[in-house]
């Protein structure tokens, strides 16, 4: 609930010619996070033996916390438009790269999961390009 509370502040300050842009970004990474559920499930076809683990990335917080530090930066619209796009190709080869690798692993947005699961969306985090690294990481390394 906190975290809709946060993103509607954000998206307050944000014109709407930028929460077009930002909105096609939020589409892309969650049609992303379907592909990678599907190359999961293609590459893990036949294989039964171990117990899937399950992963979860809070994706929501991940797009707020970027939406916020790039609508604080006034930024042109083809600039923003450039961040977003960088942005969410990130973080779906990100989140591919996990399917891939690891077969055995079934990635789900944090919001899906009522309990339970792996959250990995400080690995996330990390893998994405310094530029584009939210700064609330920094306060939470903080803490």
């Amino acid at each position: 609930m906190k975290t809709l509370i946060k993103a509607k502040e954000v998206l307050k300050n944000i014109n709407k010619d930028n929460l077009s842009i930002i909105t096609k970004g939020l589409y892309q990474i969650f049609l992303g996070m379907v592909g990678a559920l599907l190359i999961f499930m293609l590459l893990n076809k036949g294989t039964h033996s171990n117990e899937p683990k399950i992963y979860v990335v809070d994706v929501v917080n991940i797009v707020n916390e970027f939406i916020k530090t790039q609508s604080q930066l006034n930024l042109p619209q083809e600039e923003l438009h450039k961040r977003v796009r960088s942005f969410s190709d990130n973080l779906e080869r990100s989140l591919e790269r996990i399917a891939i690798e690891q077969p055995q692993v079934i990635l789900l947005p944090r919001q899906a999961v009522l309990s339970g699961g792996i959250d990995i969306t400080a690995d996330i985090k990390k893998g994405l390009p310094s530029a584009q690294q939210p700064q609330a990481q920094k306060v939470e390394e903080k803490q």
